[in-house]
């Protein structure tokens, strides 16, 4: 995993290394197929929303909480909105990955029922729901993607365990840090 999610100091979270990280755990998702293709899509636009807003002044947008407000501390609805839907991603991939590399009795789709479950189920309608039950389903073996992570890495399997696990503590102070925004 190339791009780690910053460090949150005094819940700040810098929004070019916070959009970094989102850009790089995008390219996870191509690991898996189809699977995530729709939410890919969705997930990168609400990135470049952000990411334009953040291009517009560097120093003024340097921290994520910045992003999302007016002048008078008011929400930026696109922003905010933005920000939520892609939170929400963030936290369907936390949730697999942490069980992915937690449930050792477990498929693979059944780690991605999982997450969607508690994660992004709630804010889906009927036929969104169905379509991603029906997308999970074509979702690769565990052996198969643990295969594919490792290929060619030190240190193994045990070597990536330990990758992911320093990845999702990163970004699980990351979703803290954007609740408290």
């Amino acid at each position: 995993i190339q791009h780690h999610f910053p460090p949150v100091e005094d819940n700040l979270i810098s929004t070019d290394l916070f959009l970094t990280a989102c850009n790089t755990f995008i390219t996870f998702t191509d690991l898996l197929g189809p699977v995530l293709s729709r939410a890919k899509d969705s997930v990168l636009v609400n990135i470049s929303i952000l990411r334009e807003r953040y291009d517009l002044d560097h120093t003024k947008y340097s921290y994520i909480h910045e992003l999302i407000l007016d002048e008078d501390s008011e929400p930026v609805p696109d922003m905010y909105l933005s920000l939520i839907w892609l939170k929400r991603a963030i936290e369907f991939i936390y949730h697999f990955l942490l069980r992915l590399t937690t449930s050792t009795d477990t498929t693979l789709p059944q780690d991605a029922y999982h997450a969607y479950e508690i994660s992004l189920k709630p804010y889906h309608g009927f036929l969104i729901r169905a379509l991603v039950y029906m997308l999970i389903n074509i979702a690769p073996s565990k052996e198969n993607l643990f295969d594919t992570l490792v290929q060619g890495a030190p240190g193994g399997r045990e070597q990536l365990f330990v990758d992911i696990s320093e990845y999702i503590k990163k970004m699980e102070d990351n979703l803290r840090g954007v609740d408290k925004v």
